[in-house]
């Protein structure tokens, strides 16, 4: 019985060590937790720092908010509705008021909960953004920045960016860009998109940003002149159906449209159309109708501004002076004009930078030579500063032709007429009358004025040309008898042509005149013949064979290029004759046909990638469907195992009640084992005392006892001494 209970309280003494040990240890572990939980909540100490300077928040502030904060506290996700990614932003606070007291950092929310004085801290540790608390470094400086007011850059950032004007000389193109069909070209020259018609070789348009004309500079408009961008014009590029264009400056993409080519009025006539024609400055239109009236049409709003009536039968020919072709010629000017302008510019600054990096010691120049080549350089500056005057006259010179030509085509247009009836007419554009009127030998089948407008040319069913006075001429002065006599001649016989040009054997289709001189006209004719004339002179200066009848001709407005119409093509020619190109077909049909044969190609390709994903959709729903089941059946399969299990685990739940029951017995008869085990060693301590002092008497007793039986000490006798000797 003895030994089971020294047993039973060696086992209980061992459980409670156990369950002290265990109590040891997650009473460390809860310390440790404890202390990693405050040392991110530890304040910061502020490092002071001296910049010597004021703290730019763009510099020194943005990139610890951009690092630690911003990723939650943006204008996209504003968590507590803070957005830290401005200073008004800042300053504005969020849900919780204001972030920031200027100059009272110890006021101001957001230097709060970055040193971790005020909850809730900020960043808070741990995030899943890889925000860090701040440093003692970005905290001190945060807090200087508050105490200086809190206020925003003044430069050097995105917000505060300061565009100067850019100085004229530079005009450099730094971009292109061609449209489909290469028919317009788009050029970047410094901070302006320039529009030019490749077929032309001009300038048609400029692209001009009305955003910009607001902004001023010391005052004045930055951009007087209109600009593209703010600064240069590094890229563009056109869109798959040249209707945009997009171009690129500094930080800033542009989308251009094209205004799409629409029909501004229709004008339902009373016959068939047989030939048009448009004034110098594109407001009217003069068309004729079999009905033989020709109707001077507004081409703003389409509505018709007069009817010229006279003629008996179809009119074949119309043409306006002053010569629209002449509007694009003086255009083509300016634009030479302009630049030439910008190259002298150019070379001027740079002999201007010559002259400032003129140093003889680089250039290893000694005596004479350094003055020489100093002299050069002066006078290089001196002729491109002259260059650009000239440049510059030039240029004015060349803007007042053209705004005086726009300015009188309006006011002195005349319209000529020729037609079927053998006749041909000249009419004031203005009020409709008949200036002058001409009675043909033959059916007229085309008509144009000379570049003076002092002559007309008529092209004739007779093979012939004729070139006539627009305005009569003023006869001598003779007796009454003689005018009267030359009156009745003249009614009799009519005008005369002062020149008739032969050389077509077959009727002539078509007359053109070659600017700029002005001085020579290509014909077509039924020969198959392109010819060019001397107007002046009517001899023939070339012959182009195009192979079939040619029904009309037109001239580029530079004299470069002759085309000539033929049946279903036409054929673009050189002035020497060389063929530069056919055209065949409607080309706007063809450019569809292609262009619709693309957006089938994409479509057939974007069909095809649909297609896949459906597919790959379709195997991915199959094998959503086959997952779904197959955890499905692992939950009915799970759902029975716990089924099953159930009274498994109410009988090992019923053993674990009878176990703790026993525990917390034991540990009850643990506790009254350890109280007996101390009662005991207590009790027999007291007894080993008492054995103590027991032992200590009896050893006192037997010493008495044996002091009792020894026999009593006798006294020692003393002998006597003897005496020496």
């Amino acid at each position: 019985m003895r030994l089971f209970l020294i047993r039973s309280l060696t086992r209980f003494a061992i459980l409670g060590s156990v369950l002290a040990a265990a109590s040891f240890f997650v009473a460390i572990a809860a310390d440790k937790k404890a202390e990693k939980k405050d040392s991110k909540s530890t304040e910061i100490k502020f490092e002071a720092v001296k910049l010597g300077r004021p703290v730019n928040f763009e510099r020194d502030i943005y990139p610890a908010l951009e690092q630690n904060c911003i990723a939650c506290h943006n204008v996209a996700i504003n968590e507590s509705k803070l957005v830290l990614e401005e200073v008004k932003d800042i300053v504005k606070g969020g849900k919780r008021g204001t972030s920031v007291v200027a100059k009272q950092p110890d006021k101001s929310l957001l230097y709060l909960v970055a040193a971790r004085k005020k909850k809730p801290h900020m960043p808070p540790l741990p995030n899943n953004q890889d925000a860090k608390a701040f440093t003692p470094r970005e905290l001190g400086l945060l807090r200087q920045w508050i105490l200086e007011g809190a206020v925003g850059s003044k430069g050097g950032n995105k917000q505060m960016l300061q565009f100067s004007p850019l100085p004229d000389s530079a005009k450099a193109v730094y971009s292109v860009a061609l449209s489909p069909w290469n028919r317009f070209a788009a050029a970047g020259r410094a901070n302006q998109v320039e529009i030019y018609d490749t077929t032309l070789g001009e300038k048609v348009s400029k692209l001009v940003d009305p955003q910009l004309d607001k902004i001023k500079f010391q005052d004045k408009a930055m951009y007087p002149g209109g600009a593209a961008h703010r600064d240069f014009v590094h890229s563009m590029a056109f869109s798959p159906s040249g209707n945009m264009l997009a171009t690129g400056g500094y930080r800033v993409v542009k989308l251009w449209k094209r205004d799409a080519v629409r029909q501004i009025a229709k004008m339902a006539g009373p016959a068939a159309v047989t030939s048009t024609a448009i004034t110098a400055d594109g407001k009217i239109a003069a068309v004729a109708s079999a009905d033989n009236v020709v109707r001077l049409v507004n081409l703003a709003d389409g509505k018709v501004i007069r009817e010229l009536k006279g003629h008996t039968a179809a009119v074949s020919g119309l043409a306006f002076y002053p010569h629209p072709s002449e509007t694009s010629r003086l255009a083509a000017v300016t634009t030479a004009a302009d630049a030439a302008l910008v190259d002298a510019t150019t070379k001027q600054a740079t002999a201007e930078q010559a002259v400032k990096d003129f140093d003889p010691k680089a250039l290893k120049l000694e005596g004479e030579k350094i003055a020489a080549e100093k002299k050069k350089r002066t006078d290089a500056v001196a002729a491109a500063v002259k260059a650009v005057a000239t440049a510059k006259t030039a240029l004015v010179a060349a803007k007042k032709a053209e705004a005086e030509f726009a300015k009188s085509a309006g006011a002195s247009s005349q319209l000529v007429s020729g037609s079927q009836d053998k006749s041909v007419r000249v009419w004031k554009v203005s009020d409709g009358s008949v200036v002058r009127q001409l009675v043909t030998p033959a059916p007229v089948n085309d008509v144009i004025f000379t570049k003076d407008g002092a002559r007309l040319v008529s092209a004739h069913a007779d093979n012939l040309l004729r070139v006539w006075m627009t305005v009569a001429p003023k006869p001598a002065e003779k007796k009454a008898a003689d005018k009267k006599k030359d009156k009745k001649k003249d009614e009799k016989a009519g005008p005369k042509p002062v020149l008739e040009i032969k050389g077509h054997s077959k009727p002539v289709t078509g007359v053109a005149l070659i600017l700029p001189a002005g001085t020579q006209i290509a014909t077509a004719s039924g020969d198959n013949t392109v010819r060019v004339f001397d107007v002046t002179k009517g001899n023939q200066v070339r012959s182009i064979n195009v192979g079939s009848p040619v029904t009309g001709v037109a001239v580029r407005p530079d004299g470069t290029a002759i085309a000539a119409a033929s049946g279903n093509f036409a054929r673009l020619y050189d002035m020497a004759g060389k063929q530069l190109a056919e055209l065949k077909g409607d080309l706007g049909l063809v450019r569809a046909l292609s262009e619709t044969t693309e957006d089938q190609n994409v479509a057939k390709q974007l069909v095809g990638i649909a297609d896949g994903k459906q597919k790959a959709a379709d195997k991915t729903a199959k094998d959503r469907v086959a997952a779904a089941k197959k955890a499905k059946d692992a939950k009915t399969a799970a759902d029975k195992k716990v089924a099953e299990q159930k009274p498994k685990f109410a009988a090992a739940k019923t053993k674990s009640d009878t176990a703790t029951k026993a525990f917390d017995a034991a540990a009850k008869a643990l506790v009254v084992a350890k109280k007996a085990i101390v009662d005991a060693t207590k009790k027999a301590a007291d007894l080993k005392k008492v054995a103590d002092d027991a032992k200590k008497a009896a050893d006192v007793a037997t010493k008495k006892s044996a002091d009792a039986r020894r026999p009593p000490k006798q006294p020692r006798k003393r002998l006597p001494r003897l005496p020496r000797n």
